[in-house]
Protein backbone atom coordinates (compact mmCIF):
# COMPACT_ATOMS: atom_id res chain seq x y z
CA UNK A 1 0.00 0.00 0.00
CA UNK A 2 2.73 2.16 0.88
CA UNK A 3 3.84 2.01 -2.87
CA UNK A 4 0.76 2.89 -4.75
CA UNK A 5 0.44 5.93 -2.06
CA UNK A 6 4.09 7.13 -3.30
CA UNK A 7 3.24 6.53 -6.55
CA UNK A 8 -0.22 8.54 -6.39
CA UNK A 9 1.77 11.33 -4.24
CA UNK A 10 4.08 11.74 -7.94
CA UNK A 11 1.57 11.66 -9.61
CA UNK A 12 -0.85 14.01 -7.85
CA UNK A 13 2.01 16.96 -8.25
CA UNK A 14 1.91 16.47 -11.65
CA UNK A 15 -2.41 16.85 -11.25
CA UNK A 16 -1.26 19.89 -9.35
CA UNK A 17 0.67 21.48 -11.85
CA UNK A 18 -1.91 20.40 -14.43
CA UNK A 19 0.29 19.01 -16.49
CA UNK A 20 -0.23 15.56 -19.19
CA UNK A 21 -0.78 12.55 -17.00
CA UNK A 22 1.97 10.07 -17.89
CA UNK A 23 0.39 6.44 -18.65
CA UNK A 24 2.62 5.35 -15.48
CA UNK A 25 0.77 8.46 -13.36
CA UNK A 26 -2.54 7.10 -14.68
CA UNK A 27 -2.33 3.93 -13.45
CA UNK A 28 -0.81 5.38 -10.28
CA UNK A 29 -3.81 6.64 -9.94
CA UNK A 30 -6.38 4.07 -10.72
CA UNK A 31 -4.60 1.55 -8.17
CA UNK A 32 -4.86 4.70 -5.75
CA UNK A 33 -8.80 5.12 -6.72
CA UNK A 34 -9.39 0.82 -6.73
CA UNK A 35 -7.53 0.40 -3.05
CA UNK A 36 -8.77 3.17 -1.30
CA UNK A 37 -12.78 2.10 -2.36
CA UNK A 38 -11.12 -1.31 -1.53
CA UNK A 39 -9.96 -0.27 2.20
CA UNK A 40 -12.84 1.69 3.83
CA UNK A 41 -14.68 0.45 7.08
CA UNK A 42 -17.69 -0.27 5.09
CA UNK A 43 -16.08 -2.46 2.87
CA UNK A 44 -14.16 -4.07 5.69
CA UNK A 45 -17.63 -4.24 7.90
CA UNK A 46 -18.93 -6.10 3.99
CA UNK A 47 -16.32 -8.48 4.14
CA UNK A 48 -16.54 -9.41 7.90
CA UNK A 49 -20.39 -10.44 7.05
CA UNK A 50 -19.60 -12.11 4.06
CA UNK A 51 -17.05 -14.69 5.59
CA UNK A 52 -19.28 -14.78 8.43
CA UNK A 53 -22.23 -15.80 6.56
CA UNK A 54 -19.71 -18.93 5.08
CA UNK A 55 -18.54 -20.12 8.56
CA UNK A 56 -22.08 -20.55 9.83
CA UNK A 57 -22.63 -22.33 6.89
CA UNK A 58 -19.47 -24.70 7.40
CA UNK A 59 -20.90 -25.04 10.88
CA UNK A 60 -23.77 -26.60 9.51
CA UNK A 61 -22.18 -28.55 7.33
CA UNK A 62 -19.86 -29.48 9.71
CA UNK A 63 -16.28 -28.27 8.03
CA UNK A 64 -15.02 -27.01 11.47
CA UNK A 65 -14.77 -30.74 12.47
CA UNK A 66 -14.24 -32.61 9.19
CA UNK A 67 -11.78 -29.38 7.57
CA UNK A 68 -10.72 -27.63 10.76
CA UNK A 69 -7.46 -26.40 8.85
CA UNK A 70 -9.71 -24.70 5.67
CA UNK A 71 -11.72 -23.59 8.69
CA UNK A 72 -9.57 -22.27 10.46
CA UNK A 73 -8.77 -20.32 7.38
CA UNK A 74 -12.11 -18.45 6.97
CA UNK A 75 -12.06 -17.68 10.40
CA UNK A 76 -8.72 -15.81 9.84
CA UNK A 77 -10.94 -13.86 6.90
CA UNK A 78 -13.71 -13.26 8.92
CA UNK A 79 -11.50 -11.37 11.73
CA UNK A 80 -9.04 -9.38 9.13
CA UNK A 81 -10.51 -9.67 5.94
CA UNK A 82 -8.87 -6.43 3.90
CA UNK A 83 -5.84 -7.79 2.50
CA UNK A 84 -6.57 -10.55 1.04
CA UNK A 85 -10.27 -8.28 -0.44
CA UNK A 86 -7.72 -5.82 -1.19
CA UNK A 87 -5.38 -8.32 -3.71
CA UNK A 88 -8.71 -9.39 -5.59
CA UNK A 89 -10.51 -6.30 -5.54
CA UNK A 90 -7.08 -5.06 -7.79
CA UNK A 91 -7.14 -7.67 -9.64
CA UNK A 92 -10.48 -7.79 -10.68
CA UNK A 93 -10.93 -3.83 -11.30
CA UNK A 94 -7.66 -2.64 -12.11
CA UNK A 95 -7.04 -3.98 -15.83
CA UNK A 96 -11.06 -2.66 -16.49
CA UNK A 97 -10.37 0.50 -14.83
CA UNK A 98 -7.21 0.91 -17.26
CA UNK A 99 -9.50 1.02 -20.07
CA UNK A 100 -11.41 4.04 -18.61
CA UNK A 101 -10.50 7.87 -19.55
CA UNK A 102 -9.66 10.31 -16.52
CA UNK A 103 -10.81 13.22 -16.45
CA UNK A 104 -9.66 15.93 -13.38
CA UNK A 105 -11.98 18.25 -12.31
CA UNK A 106 -10.81 21.46 -11.21
CA UNK A 107 -12.81 24.39 -9.16
CA UNK A 108 -10.67 27.50 -8.19
CA UNK A 109 -13.44 29.35 -5.74
CA UNK A 110 -12.39 28.25 -1.74
CA UNK A 111 -15.51 25.90 -1.44
CA UNK A 112 -14.48 23.32 -3.43
CA UNK A 113 -15.27 20.00 -3.08
CA UNK A 114 -15.56 18.03 0.28
CA UNK A 115 -14.79 14.72 0.75
CA UNK A 116 -15.48 11.45 3.29
CA UNK A 117 -14.73 8.40 5.09
CA UNK A 118 -16.00 6.66 2.06
CA UNK A 119 -14.73 8.96 -0.84
CA UNK A 120 -15.01 7.04 -3.61
CA UNK A 121 -18.72 6.59 -5.47
CA UNK A 122 -19.48 4.32 -8.32
CA UNK A 123 -22.34 5.79 -10.35
CA UNK A 124 -24.14 4.60 -12.91
CA UNK A 125 -26.60 7.42 -14.39
CA UNK A 126 -28.81 4.64 -15.96
CA UNK A 127 -29.98 4.16 -12.46
CA UNK A 128 -30.69 7.51 -11.44
CA UNK A 129 -27.42 9.38 -10.16
CA UNK A 130 -28.77 10.89 -6.67
CA UNK A 131 -30.40 7.86 -5.29
CA UNK A 132 -28.08 4.71 -5.86
CA UNK A 133 -24.28 3.32 -5.62
CA UNK A 134 -23.20 0.61 -7.63
CA UNK A 135 -21.10 -2.12 -6.35
CA UNK A 136 -17.90 -2.72 -8.69
CA UNK A 137 -19.79 -5.61 -10.03
CA UNK A 138 -21.05 -2.88 -12.35
CA UNK A 139 -17.68 -2.54 -14.27
CA UNK A 140 -19.13 -3.43 -17.28
CA UNK A 141 -21.84 -0.91 -17.51
CA UNK A 142 -21.17 1.96 -20.16
CA UNK A 143 -22.63 4.49 -17.88
CA UNK A 144 -19.79 3.59 -15.05
CA UNK A 145 -18.37 7.13 -13.36
CA UNK A 146 -16.32 6.59 -10.47
CA UNK A 147 -15.00 9.93 -8.90
CA UNK A 148 -12.82 10.73 -6.15
CA UNK A 149 -12.10 14.08 -4.35
CA UNK A 150 -8.70 14.77 -4.70
CA UNK A 151 -8.40 18.00 -2.91
CA UNK A 152 -10.96 20.92 -2.26
CA UNK A 153 -9.83 21.96 -5.76
CA UNK A 154 -9.90 19.00 -7.74
CA UNK A 155 -11.79 15.91 -8.55
CA UNK A 156 -10.69 12.55 -10.33
CA UNK A 157 -13.38 11.06 -12.43
CA UNK A 158 -13.04 7.95 -14.28
CA UNK A 159 -15.43 7.56 -16.89
CA UNK A 160 -15.82 5.44 -20.94
CA UNK A 161 -15.89 8.94 -22.25
CA UNK A 162 -13.32 10.74 -24.04
CA UNK A 163 -13.25 14.23 -22.38
CA UNK A 164 -10.52 16.80 -22.06
CA UNK A 165 -8.19 15.57 -18.97
CA UNK A 166 -8.50 18.99 -16.80
CA UNK A 167 -12.13 20.69 -16.56
CA UNK A 168 -12.87 23.40 -15.03
CA UNK A 169 -16.21 23.64 -13.82
CA UNK A 170 -16.00 27.33 -12.15
CA UNK A 171 -19.12 27.72 -14.00
CA UNK A 172 -21.36 25.13 -12.95
CA UNK A 173 -21.47 25.58 -8.62
CA UNK A 174 -24.58 23.06 -8.57
CA UNK A 175 -22.64 20.53 -10.01
CA UNK A 176 -20.38 20.98 -7.10
CA UNK A 177 -23.14 21.04 -4.84
CA UNK A 178 -24.63 17.43 -6.37
CA UNK A 179 -21.39 15.78 -5.98
CA UNK A 180 -20.80 17.25 -2.71
CA UNK A 181 -24.18 15.85 -1.75
CA UNK A 182 -23.41 12.61 -3.05
CA UNK A 183 -20.07 12.44 -1.00
CA UNK A 184 -22.56 13.98 2.10
CA UNK A 185 -25.42 10.49 1.20
CA UNK A 186 -22.62 7.67 0.85
CA UNK A 187 -20.25 8.50 4.04
CA UNK A 188 -20.48 6.36 6.71
CA UNK A 189 -19.85 8.59 9.76
CA UNK A 190 -17.93 11.97 8.86
CA UNK A 191 -17.21 14.15 6.11
CA UNK A 192 -14.31 16.82 5.68
CA UNK A 193 -14.21 20.28 4.79
CA UNK A 194 -11.66 22.93 4.30
CA UNK A 195 -13.95 25.37 5.46
CA UNK A 196 -17.00 26.15 8.17
CA UNK A 197 -19.30 26.81 6.03
CA UNK A 198 -21.10 23.78 4.22
CA UNK A 199 -23.92 24.61 2.49
CA UNK A 200 -27.23 22.99 3.64
CA UNK A 201 -28.47 21.62 0.74
CA UNK A 202 -25.28 19.13 0.69
CA UNK A 203 -27.11 17.71 3.55
CA UNK A 204 -31.09 17.96 2.54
Amino acid sequence: MHKIEDDFLTARRSIQARRPITDKEFQSIVLFIASTYARTKLQKREQKEIWSDLLSIYQLMGIDHTMPDVYKRIQDLQIQPLSYHIHNFLNITVPVLLELKLTIMVVSRPIGFITSDNPVLWLDLSQGLTNQQVSFFGLESPYLEIILPLSPNCLAKLTRNDPELYLSVDSQPELVDEINKLIVYFSEEFVVMNHNKPNPYWFE
